[in-house]
C-alpha cells in the first residue's frame, strides 16, 4: 500500500509518518509520501521515514499513485483537498472531517458514487490529556471516554 500524508504538523501528520514507517518495516505499507508547504517539516518527515516529499500534492498523484491519502491539515483545508483526492484514492481525514455538514455530506455522496472509503481519524493516543487520564486510572480499564470540543 502506498500512503500519502498531507500536512506534517507535530500532532497529526508527523505521528502518521512515524506509524506508517513502522508499518513499512512490517511490510504492511510499501511507500510513504509526505506533502506540506513547509520544507522544514518535509525534511523532518523524510528523517522520520517518508520515502518522498512534495510541496504540491499534484506532484505525487500521477507518477506515484497512492492508495490512501491521510489529510492532517487545518480543518478549513480538509474539504478542498478531500474533494480532489477522492477521485484518486481512499481517504483518512483527521477530525473534524470538514467545517460544514454540507461539505461532509458532499464527500459522502462522492465516496458512494466513486466506491471510495472515507474514514475520520479519532485517534487520541497522542493527546497529552488522554495520556494523563490513562496514568490516573492505573489498573482500571475505561469502557467509554467522551470529549467535548471547545472551539471552532
Amino acid at each position: 500500500m502506498r500512503v500519502l500524508v498531507i500536512g506534517i504538523g507535530s500532532m497529526g501528520g508527523l505521528n502518521h509518518i512515524k506509524v506508517l514507517s513502522q508499518l513499512k518495516k512490517e511490510n504492511l505499507v510499501t511507500n510513504v509520501y509526505a506533502v506540506d508547504i513547509d520544507r522544514q517539516r518535509l525534511e523532518i518527515a523524510k528523517n522520520q521515514g517518508a520515502d518522498l516529499v512534495f510541496t504540491d500534492v499534484h506532484d505525487a498523484l500521477p507518477p506515484y499513485k497512492p492508495d490512501l491519502g491521510i489529510i492532517a491539515t487545518p480543518t478549513r483545508l480538509h474539504y478542498g483537498i478531500a474533494s480532489e483526492l477522492i477521485n484518486h484514492m481512499d481517504l483518512l481525514i483527521e477530525k473534524p472531517i470538514t467545517e460544514r455538514l454540507s461539505e461532509a455530506m458532499d464527500l459522502y455522496r462522492k465516496s458512494q458514487a466513486l466506491g471510495r472509503k472515507v474514514l475520520v481519524g479519532h485517534i487520541e493516543r497522542f493527546n497529552p490529556a488522554y495520556r494523563a487520564l490513562i496514568n490516573e486510572l492505573s489498573n482500571e480499564r475505561p469502557i467509554h471516554v467522551e470529549t467535548i470540543r471547545v472551539g471552532p
